[in-house]
């Protein structure tokens, strides 16, 4: 899956330009630039979906069914989500030590029910978040 995800933000750039060109266009040609954009609106809600990226299909969507004179602000909307996207794939995904393997997410039992979210009692709630000293974060100056 990560494959095709990657595949489809790679191929985001061609659909931000196009939305774009469309977006600039709508003085000149309202008709035509809105038809062009809730065409793409329309694609990037089914692929968005498709390929794992909800927070496409849901500002493809508003988009697409929205009134004319609201269409301006959510492209713009889905434009930055799109562009967020894309940044996914310029990001270095950080690498997995042997460590993150196998220690178990904070809050959770080994069984994987029933456990206490962080902050909502439990043994650890009123534990610090994280160890004075610890290498994640500088320390206090």
């Amino acid at each position: 899956m990560d494959d095709l995800k990657q595949f489809f933000r790679s191929a985001l750039s061609t659909r931000i330009e196009a939305l774009e060109t469309a977006a600039t266009t709508m003085e000149a040609d309202p008709a035509g630039a809105l038809s062009t954009i809730r065409r793409l609106a329309h694609s990037l809600r089914g692929s968005g979906a498709t390929y794992g990226y909800p927070q496409i299909t849901e500002a493809a969507t508003a988009v697409e069914e929205a009134e004319p004179e609201d269409v301006p602000p959510l492209v713009r909307e889905l434009l930055k989500t799109m562009k967020a996207v894309v940044l996914e794939l310029r990001e270095p995904k950080p690498a997995r030590g042997a460590a993150d393997a196998e220690a178990p997410a904070v809050g959770a039992a080994d069984t994987g029910a029933g456990a206490p979210a962080v902050g909502e009692g439990g043994a650890d709630a009123d534990a610090p978040a994280m160890e004075q000293g610890s290498t994640d974060e500088p320390a206090p100056a």
